[in-house]
């Protein structure tokens, strides 16, 4: 009687493979079913069992397999966690580190507030300033009066006298001419001195 028993279905198979179709083991029992139940010409469980448990087998060892290929992947996971934090905290260090070294007054060679490339000087904060360009030096003036002194003035009139005092204002004049085409000379220096200053950044506009 035992003979005619239909065998136990493969309950740990799949049903259907990746494709949809009925798997090899799940194909077997119901064929077997068949052939137990319906068909006329024979039994072929009992000839189909040896297949079908090596059919169990075959999925057996592809599971064990897939076990140890989830446990390894398990493993590789908890690596990259840990290499995750420790990367964590050496982004944490460098952001520490920089927030540290932007705070600085004093690195470098540079004391006080340490200023960058663009960080130009103002009327309250020290800074960079660029350089002036070369201008000439103001010229010294050489001016001299060297007409003689006017004598003392006579008690009467005297042509020669007022000669010496016109001589002497005439070089006077002369002379305060010149101090003037001097004097301007150097306000020209000066003006451009400002001007340069003005454009290297040294003075506001």
């Amino acid at each position: 009687m035992a003979d005619n028993l239909v065998s136990q279905p493969p309950l740990t198979a799949a049903i259907v493979d990746a494709n949809g179709m009925p798997s090899k083991a799940w194909a077997i029992w119901f064929r077997d079913l068949y052939r137990r139940t319906s068909y006329k010409g024979g039994n072929a469980i009992d000839d189909n069992k040896n297949e079908i448990d090596e059919e169990l087998l075959a999925i057996t060892a592809t599971l064990e397999e897939t076990i140890v290929q989830v446990n390894v992947n398990i493993e590789g996971i908890a690596i990259n966690a840990d290499n995750i934090s420790i990367n964590a905290l050496a982004i944490q260090v460098n952001a520490d580190n920089l927030a540290v070294h932007e705070a600085l007054e004093s690195a470098h060679g540079s004391n006080g507030v340490i200023v960058g490339f663009d960080d130009l000087a103002d009327e309250e904060t020290q800074g960079l300033v660029k350089r002036m360009a070369a201008l000439a030096d103001a010229i010294a003036s050489t001016v001299e009066v060297v007409q003689a002194d006017a004598s003392a003035a006579p008690a009467t009139y005297s042509q020669a006298h007022s000669q010496e005092l016109v001589d002497l204002s005439n070089t006077n004049k002369a002379a305060i001419n010149t101090l003037v085409t001097d004097f301007n000379n150097a306000v020209t220096v000066l003006n451009n001195l400002i001007a340069r200053s003005k454009t290297s950044g040294q003075m506001t506009t």
